[in-house]
């Protein structure tokens, strides 16, 4: 079955090889500037740490835990949306069985030992004329295997054969032995990262502001985190703007991830 796949064309191969270039590219600056909020709580511990040698007392103490602070609320900026999930909802759907559809799964089941592909993990009905496969897209599903799952609809199964039915379903099969759905999690982790650093970031600022506004000490480092916060945002938006917008959002590939993603 799968020696009958169509030749993938030159276009296609380039546009996939310069998504994949510019989204590791993303992802090393991403990392470089994980490293520098590193390398600054390092600095700025070091920095507490000589400061309080020189003097114990309470203007020392407050500007100790105020140089550490800026370091650690930078980090934070950078790794908050590791902690986000996105979940795809299966509360429109039902979640069915061999049980309850017994032809059904003999059907999937053939498609699996043709196609040499994992079985979904669930496999669920929705009212759709369409079928689709998804996960949820968490940040360690980057490197670690997901268990994905297919959705029929059954508007697509009360108007097609058998045959057609097969073609279809085979189709999406396709995502679960190719890589397709792999590289657009690595885009659905990317664009997270830039819309919670660049994009939804507001809220943490004022957070930063609002918990060093009780001390003057405090207020003032507070702004210098939000000043370097700021630096780093403007870096990751500027280097976003030309990666995603030059390459990756002409791909047909990225339609297909953001709607099942």
């Amino acid at each position: 079955m799968t020696n009958n796949l169509p030749k993938i064309s030159s276009a296609y191969q380039s546009k996939l090889i310069s998504a994949i270039v510019s989204i590791s590219v993303f992802f090393l600056i991403y990392l470089v500037l994980i490293l520098a909020s590193l390398l600054m709580i390092f600095l700025l511990g070091y920095g507490a740490i000589k400061l309080l040698s020189i003097s114990l007392n309470y203007f020392t103490v407050f500007g100790a835990a105020g140089l550490l602070s800026v370091g650690v609320f930078v980090f934070i900026f950078l790794v908050k949306f590791i902690f986000k999930k996105t979940h795809y909802s299966t509360r429109h759907l039902i979640e069915v069985n061999r049980s309850h559809q017994p032809e059904l799964f003999a059907i999937i089941d053939e498609i699996v030992a043709e196609t040499s592909v994992k079985a979904p993990q669930k496999v669920f009905l929705s009212p759709d004329v369409n079928a689709s496969v998804s996960y949820n897209s968490v940040f360690w599903s980057m490197f670690l295997p997901v268990k994905k799952n297919l959705t029929i609809g059954v508007g697509l199964i009360n108007s097609t054969s058998i045959g057609e039915l097969r073609s279809i379903l085979a189709h999406e099969f396709g995502h679960f032995s190719q890589k397709s759905m792999k590289v657009g999690g690595y885009v659905n982790q990317a664009e997270k990262i830039i819309f919670e650093t660049v994009y939804n970031n507001k809220e943490y600022e004022n957070f930063i502001l609002e918990f060093s506004g009780g001390n003057a000490v405090f207020k003032i480092f507070g702004l210098i985190s939000v000043s370097f916060i700021n630096a780093f945002q403007s870096v990751l938006k500027s280097i976003s703007n030309f990666l995603f917008k030059n390459h990756l959002i002409k791909l047909p590939i990225f339609s297909v991830t953001k709607k099942y993603l």
